[in-house]
């Protein structure tokens, strides 16, 4: 019995996971307050599962917030550029699509088309951005780059993404069951999970040589 209660045993190890995953959550709600800040406090998040994944795993507090100092400026121009998309698909779905007016299919169907796009995009930017130092356009161009390379994959992290929006959207009462989960684990267990599939992506780029003069190489960012 003493044995399940040892700090290395595996029911301690989910346990402690568990903890950390809603320190994250919390901490990520809290950051994400001010709205402006979502973007880096979406790329701290992702810093620090990111670390995680790669066994550099250490204090999720300090890590976050030593990587939203560092991608504050980034992240946030990033966040303020992704708005404007997010904006006019939200318009669409919420306003025109839903009430006023309908639209053609074939309106429709471009208009899912870009909506998946615009979350392919979003999927692949906030690791992107807390891995790699790029400028803006580049990372940009790579995230869409790469997320289209990784259909699938861009596909079903789009869709962990978007999960709690469409339960709240198309079954609030369902959602407000949840809420509590939702408010502990609700952004830092779909990031895990994204992590892990968006990790095997970046392991190419991780073991390259990032000592070349090319003007498009991504570049390693230093560890938290």
């Amino acid at each position: 019995m003493k044995s399940i209660f040892n700090l290395d045993s595996p029911v301690m190890t989910i346990l402690t996971e568990i903890a950390d995953l809603i320190i994250l959550n919390l901490i990520y709600l809290f950051f994400c307050m001010p709205i402006v800040t979502i973007g880096a406090a979406t790329a701290a998040m992702y810093r620090v599962m990111l670390n995680y994944e790669k066994g550099e795993s250490a204090n999720p507090v300090r890590q976050f917030w030593k990587a939203f100092r560092e991608n504050w400026k980034g992240a946030t121009i990033l966040f303020l550029i992704m708005l404007i998309p997010m904006a006019c698909m939200l318009y669409y779905f919420l306003v025109i699509a839903a009430s006023v007016y309908g639209g053609s299919k074939l309106t429709l169907v471009m208009s899912c088309i870009a909506a998946l796009i615009i979350m392919m995009l979003w999927s692949f930017l906030w690791p992107m951005q807390a891995q790699f130092e790029n400028k803006i356009g580049s990372t940009i161009k790579n995230s869409l780059i790469l997320s289209i390379v990784h259909f699938p994959r861009a596909v079903l992290m789009s869709v962990i993404n978007v999960l709690p929006l469409l339960l709240f959207l198309f079954s609030p009462e369902q959602f407000l069951q949840f809420f509590i989960v939702w408010i502990m684990l609700g952004f830092a267990l779909p990031a895990k999970i994204n992590t892990k599939l968006i990790l095997k992506v970046f392991r190419p780029f991780l073991e390259a040589d990032t000592t070349s003069d090319a003007s498009n190489r991504i570049k390693k960012r230093s560890r938290c």
